[in-house]
């Protein structure tokens, strides 16, 4: 049974012996997304009989065991990294699920979801009306960033006057005109 969550890749078990999770990482303490880490660790096995399983090596140079953690058939070191907690850590020798953990990784961060979720940003202020905009003079010829206010402006030109991006005011042609712009 597990009686306490250290952090996000390390427990203690009945008997106090600590038992290090094999092939996945967390933040430490102090780092972004610790508590979030620790936090779901707990909900998967905190006062919880689990099954340990062994690959190579026996423990750490901590002195703690290293092991893959199953609650019933849920395999709690590929939960952590599928779910965004976790980051795949290969160490040799013991890289029975590495090739999983790897692939795990690689799927949460394609998800963004977790550690791999994008930073808050403070919220944009909303843009100008559409109504203050105008077609610019370049319009009939050909325009570049230069001949706009804002972002907002060319954005607005480009999504109302420009089709096919006939003035090629997307570079990157990512759908937004004059990133550059304020």
């Amino acid at each position: 049974m597990v009686t306490y969550v250290v952090d996000g890749d390390t427990v203690e078990i009945e008997g106090g012996a600590r038992v290090r999770l094999i092939g996945i990482d967390t933040p430490e303490r102090g780092d972004p997304y610790y508590a979030e880490a620790k936090q779901k660790m707990e909900e998967l096995v905190l006062q919880k009989h689990v099954r340990l399983e062994k690959d190579i090596s026996e423990k750490d140079r901590y002195s703690r065991l290293l092991r893959y953690i199953y609650v019933g058939d849920t395999f709690v070191n590929l939960q952590m990294v599928q779910q965004g907690y976790a980051v795949a850590y290969t160490y040799p020798p013991d890289v029975a699920h590495s090739g999983q953990f790897v692939a795990a990784a690689a799927e949460a961060r394609n998800k963004q979801i977790g550690l791999w979720a994008p930073e808050q940003q403070e919220p944009m202020p909303p843009p100008p009306s559409p109504s203050s905009f105008s077609v610019p003079s370049c319009a009939s010829s050909d325009c570049d960033c230069g001949d706009f206010s804002s972002h907002a402006h060319a954005q607005w030109f480009h999504d109302n006057h420009n089709p096919g991006d006939s003035h090629r005011l997307d570079a990157d042609d990512d759908g937004l005109a004059c990133e550059s712009l304020p």
